[in-house]
């Protein structure tokens, strides 16, 4: 059996070439081609622990339904396509994000990071705590609460609500999901 990088990077190009909505992806992310460095080191943090977990998962964890292994990777896309995309494909279960969505997500986080709203409202010392983990870690919330079903809840500033707003995110507030989704930014 091959792969499931090869198994994915072959599923995306055929889709690139024979449906519409996929003409812009590329195909499987070379995260040895992704800047900054860091960026890189930690998409591949999260790229392991994400592989680990999903490694880990069983039928009761999805209500007894038995799936094939998982697999979560990123996409190269040349058209800017913020996008995650979850489907099955021979003999697994994959998670894909486009590097877009991923800088998107790293850029807010770090914003967020940054915001002295936010800061305040967790009690961080901007000159005692290392932001960069304070990103990590919103990175991390921001990817996995991306959908209106999601059970997260995070309090966030007015400061936090105009980097979403800016960047174009749904948010939820009072319990009313707050479409600003936009084409991105070319």
């Amino acid at each position: 059996m091959a792969q499931p990088e090869v198994i994915l990077d072959r599923w995306v190009r055929a889709q690139a070439r024979t449906r519409p909505q996929y003409a812009g992806y590329v195909g499987k992310l070379d995260l040895d081609n992704v800047q900054p460095r860091s960026l890189r080191s930690f998409l591949t943090f999260v790229q392991d622990s994400m592989s680990t977990a999903l490694r880990l998962e069983s039928a009761n964890a999805s209500g007894e339904v038995p799936h094939p292994l998982y697999h979560f990777d990123y996409l190269q896309v040349k058209d800017g396509t913020r996008n995650a995309i979850a489907f099955q494909y021979e003999g697994f279960s994959f998670i894909a994000v486009t590097l877009p969505l991923v800088q998107l997500l790293w850029d807010v986080s770090t914003r967020l990071a940054n915001s002295a709203g936010v800061q305040t409202v967790l009690a961080i010392e901007p000159g005692t705590t290392r932001l960069e983990a304070l990103r990590g870690l919103l990175f991390q919330f921001n990817s996995r609460s991306s959908s209106p079903t999601s059970t997260h809840t995070m309090y966030i500033s007015t400061a936090a609500v105009e980097t979403l707003r800016e960047y174009g995110l749904s948010y939820m507030t009072k319990g009313q999901l707050v479409d600003c989704s936009r084409k991105p930014r070319n």
